[in-house]
């Protein structure tokens, strides 16, 4: 696994702090994170 990367979207919205990319977003899709973890790893 990489190092952690941004926040994805959680039931909360953004992360104020987060860069949401489309590949966050994908993986908030297909694995259910809930947006308050950090997202490691390269998704597409």
């Amino acid at each position: 696994m990489a190092a952690p990367a941004a926040l994805g979207i959680g039931a909360t919205g953004l992360g104020a702090a987060s860069t949401n990319t489309a590949a966050n977003v994908d993986h908030t899709i297909k694995f259910g994170n809930p947006g308050d973890q950090p997202i490691t790893g390269t998704w597409g």
